[in-house]
């Protein structure tokens, strides 16, 4: 009985000690090639506004757009979910009590409504 546990415990630190050691490789990250952050921030704001940029759509929503795409890997129920929660909704029911994640200071502030729809995200990211 002893033994099993011993063995549980030996593979929760592997695991832990694999997940830290990915963290670690931030810094020499093959793909920088030795180029600094700021370098990096300019590269990709000169191609979003290249490429991507849409009168429709900000920066700031497109970059939270593509995110939320790779993180629930396009669920989409999950992403307008998560999009609503972070943005509001700005549909039939007149925007009330949507969206309550907003910081402490706009709490007197009406919440940014967004109109855009599933099919919006759909589009933008397609």
């Amino acid at each position: 009985s002893n033994s099993n546990n011993n063995g549980n415990n030996n593979l929760n630190i592997q695991n832990k000690d694999h997940h830290n050691n990915n963290n670690h490789n931030n810094n020499n990250n093959p793909n920088n090639n030795g180029r600094s952050e700021e370098e990096i921030n300019a590269a990709a704001d000169a191609f979003y506004k290249q490429y991507l940029h849409d009168d429709n759509w900000t920066q700031s929503e497109t970059d939270f757009l593509l995110e939320l795409c790779r993180v629930y890997e396009l669920r989409w129920p999950v992403i307008i979910d998560r999009w609503i929660g972070k943005f509001g909704a700005n549909g039939g029911s007149g925007g009330s009590g949507s969206g309550g994640s907003g910081d402490s200071q706009s709490q007197s502030l009406p919440l940014p409504m967004s109109s855009k729809k599933v099919e919006d995200l759909q589009h933008r990211y397609y």
